[in-house]
Protein backbone atom coordinates (compact mmCIF):
# COMPACT_ATOMS: atom_id res chain seq x y z
CA UNK A 1 0.00 0.00 0.00
CA UNK A 2 1.25 3.45 -0.84
CA UNK A 3 1.98 6.00 1.84
CA UNK A 4 -0.19 9.10 2.10
CA UNK A 5 2.63 11.35 0.81
CA UNK A 6 3.16 9.05 -2.16
CA UNK A 7 -0.58 9.07 -3.01
CA UNK A 8 -0.70 12.88 -2.89
CA UNK A 9 2.40 13.02 -5.07
CA UNK A 10 0.83 10.71 -7.66
CA UNK A 11 -2.44 12.69 -7.60
CA UNK A 12 -0.50 15.92 -8.09
CA UNK A 13 1.45 14.45 -11.00
CA UNK A 14 -1.77 13.19 -12.58
CA UNK A 15 -3.38 16.64 -12.26
CA UNK A 16 -0.33 18.22 -13.90
CA UNK A 17 -0.38 15.74 -16.80
CA UNK A 18 -4.15 16.12 -17.23
CA UNK A 19 -3.94 19.93 -17.29
CA UNK A 20 -1.09 19.79 -19.82
CA UNK A 21 -3.09 17.51 -22.13
CA UNK A 22 -6.19 19.71 -21.89
CA UNK A 23 -4.16 22.89 -22.51
CA UNK A 24 -2.44 21.36 -25.56
CA UNK A 25 -5.78 20.17 -26.96
CA UNK A 26 -7.34 23.60 -26.53
CA UNK A 27 -4.34 25.26 -28.16
CA UNK A 28 -4.28 22.88 -31.12
CA UNK A 29 -8.01 22.23 -31.60
CA UNK A 30 -9.56 25.36 -30.15
CA UNK A 31 -12.79 25.53 -28.22
CA UNK A 32 -15.98 24.61 -30.03
CA UNK A 33 -18.63 27.26 -29.63
CA UNK A 34 -22.15 26.00 -29.18
CA UNK A 35 -24.63 27.24 -31.74
CA UNK A 36 -28.14 28.09 -30.71
CA UNK A 37 -30.60 25.48 -31.80
CA UNK A 38 -33.54 26.54 -33.88
CA UNK A 39 -36.95 25.63 -32.56
CA UNK A 40 -38.30 22.75 -34.61
CA UNK A 41 -41.85 22.64 -33.24
CA UNK A 42 -43.45 25.36 -35.30
CA UNK A 43 -47.11 26.19 -35.76
CA UNK A 44 -47.11 24.43 -39.13
CA UNK A 45 -45.86 21.17 -37.61
CA UNK A 46 -48.40 21.36 -34.78
CA UNK A 47 -51.16 21.93 -37.36
CA UNK A 48 -49.99 18.93 -39.37
CA UNK A 49 -50.00 16.76 -36.23
CA UNK A 50 -53.53 17.87 -35.44
CA UNK A 51 -54.66 17.11 -39.02
CA UNK A 52 -53.03 13.68 -38.87
CA UNK A 53 -54.82 12.83 -35.63
CA UNK A 54 -58.11 13.96 -37.17
CA UNK A 55 -57.58 11.80 -40.28
CA UNK A 56 -56.57 8.76 -38.21
CA UNK A 57 -59.82 8.95 -36.26
CA UNK A 58 -61.96 9.08 -39.42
Amino acid sequence: MLGKDREESIDGEWRTIKEAIIAAARKKLGVKKMEKKKPWMKKEILRMMKDRRRYKQA
